[in-house]
């Protein structure tokens, strides 16, 4: 990505927080979405635990290639540079996914997917670092196989995992590669571990959720000690503050030790991410969140319009007294101003 764009997309998100500051005083919303997420696919290889997207049927009247990549671009007409991140299901099961990339980055766009990394192969590799992604998470819950590949539904799940992202390493070109974590009752114990592993291997950073009530199987994953996930995660703020590169802020941890607990701790309640981004489902339907209604389909309407529209300003009043815990990794947190500096740099190191 070139560096103006990074400038131009840096300038944008700092307008977006001095947009939320008005907003909160009592003013209207001024912001336009700093994130855009796309559903390309809901299919998936894995069958795992604490998700029911495998569970799925097809969605009707998918978005073609050419539908999504016309989004694409709307968007970065209307927005500039901005933050894309494929959300699909598994995105490298989607033959179109790395024209959908390199169209983006071809417009400067910033893009992001997270993938199980068990297709990853090393002609895959070079095609993921030919499409220009800009950073990839790779799901790595446990370095002991007995326990990831429980998790993930699949023997063999962590082995093929670790082979893409030593395929992607030996590449000199190629995204940011992250390692995303979900804290579970099987792993409390060696999160830190998790963190050394991906520094000793070179990757850019660690990325941890919080566990959510999805599909069928979740609660065999729950921890019910919520002291041992209170020692987890201050092992983890420890390891940030001594420089380990750890992109949730401690409004993150603070949000997650109270979710565990079933609990909300002071400064629990923040503002919801979802103020700030708009998802594009595989059927072309627009939500602002997820548990709320569509805003319109992007058939019939450009984002633009959906975003400025009646029923768009109808859900953004409604976040703000929204009180479900979903996505507590990016809702309900409020991070500090030089948290949130933390995290950008660290998502953006490198790319200019």
């Amino acid at each position: 990505m070139k560096k103006r764009h990074l400038i131009k997309l840096g300038a944008r998100l700092a307008g977006n927080t001095l947009a939320e500051v008005l907003r909160k005083a009592g003013g209207p919303p001024l912001h336009r979405p700093k994130r855009i997420y796309l559903e390309t696919s809901v299919r998936c290889n894995l069958k795992c635990l604490h998700c029911g997207k495998w569970q799925a049927k097809t969605a009707p009247r998918q978005l073609s290639v050419e539908e999504w990549s016309r989004v694409i671009t709307g968007a970065r007409e209307w927005l500039g540079p901005y933050y894309l991140s494929f959300r699909s299901a598994e995105p490298f099961m989607d033959a179109g996914i790395f024209r959908l990339i390199k169209t983006a980055a071809d417009l400067g766009v910033v893009t992001r997917c997270t993938s199980n990394g068990t297709l990853i192969n090393e002609e895959m590799a070079r095609k993921i670092a030919d499409s220009g992604l800009s950073s990839l998470s790779i799901s790595i819950d446990s370095l002991r196989p007995e326990i990831h590949d429980a998790g993930r539904g699949s023997p063999g799940t962590l082995k093929r995992a670790v082979r893409g992202i030593l395929a992607l390493r030996r590449l000199k070109t190629g995204p940011k590669i992250y390692i995303n974590t979900i804290v579970t009752s099987e792993n409390l114990a060696e999160l830190g571990e998790i963190v050394s592993w991906a520094r000793e291997l070179g990757l850019a950073g660690n990325l941890f959720q919080a566990l959510q009530p999805l599909g069928s199987s979740w609660r065999r994953l729950w921890p019910e000690d919520a002291g041992a996930v209170d020692r987890a995660l201050a092992e983890l703020r420890e390891a940030k503050k001594n420089g380990a590169a750890i992109v949730n802020h401690r409004a993150h941890f603070d949000a997650m030790a109270a979710y565990y607990r079933g609990t909300a701790a002071p400064g629990f309640r923040g503002t919801c991410s979802r103020l700030f981004s708009v998802s594009v489902d595989v059927a072309g339907e627009v939500t602002l969140c997820p548990e709320m209604p569509s805003i319109g389909n992007v058939r019939g309407s450009g984002l633009r319009e959906l975003w400025e529209s009646a029923a768009a300003a109808a859900v953004k009043r409604r976040i703000p007294g929204c009180r479900a815990n979903c996505f507590v990794n990016t809702c309900n947190t409020e991070p500090s101003m030089g948290e949130r500096l933390g995290s950008y740099f660290i998502l953006f190191a490198g790319k200019l």
